[in-house]
């Protein structure tokens, strides 16, 4: 009789302090509503999509704040150096998520240790991307989801910005 053998995976904590390890996407996408192809082909504001991709482990905890060190890369892109985000520095990045009573409500990822603190400016040159004002509640299975997207003008251009983000965290 073959005996089953129990398979080895990581379950998802409990709660969010209880975490050991996470993964991140976080997808963006362009949207450019150039009906001409102007904008595009003389200054290559042109719709696009990255994905970035990260882990983490070895988690600090601080108050509301859990931060793990990690990786932080970008998986694909189709844009241009000015629509392009912070890429990261293979296993010199943190993560940095804020929960509010089991609510995300933070996400930071950042190159230098102490920055978990979104930037004002800069943010590319300063080594962080990240999302702010975030509502998103604590999932039993240790992954928290978001999408949004926000509408802006350029050069007389409608921009829409579409952000896609998935954390999970294990034991």
């Amino acid at each position: 009789m073959l005996a089953l053998l129990p398979l080895l995976a990581s379950a998802a904590p409990a709660a969010p302090e209880a975490a050991s390890t996470l993964e991140v996407q976080y997808r963006v996408t362009f949207e450019v509503a150039d009906p001409t192809g102007a904008l595009c082909s003389m200054a290559k504001v042109c719709p696009c999509e990255s994905v970035y991709e990260g882990t983490g482990a070895k988690p600090k905890r601080s108050g509301d704040r859990i931060t793990f060190k990690g990786t932080w890369a970008i998986a694909s892109n189709t844009c241009s150096e000015q629509f392009t985000l912070w890429g990261g520095v293979e296993g010199k990045v943190h993560h940095s998520l804020t929960f509010d009573d089991g609510t995300l409500s933070q996400w930071v990822v950042h190159r230098d240790a102490d920055a978990h603190e979104p930037l004002k400016s800069g943010m590319k040159e300063g080594g962080q991307v990240y999302l702010t004002a975030l509502s998103v509640p604590w999932a039993a299975d240790g992954v928290l989801a978001h999408e949004e997207s926000e509408e802006k003008e350029m050069m007389s251009v409608k921009i829409t910005t579409k952000h896609a983000f998935k954390v999970t965290l294990a034991d």
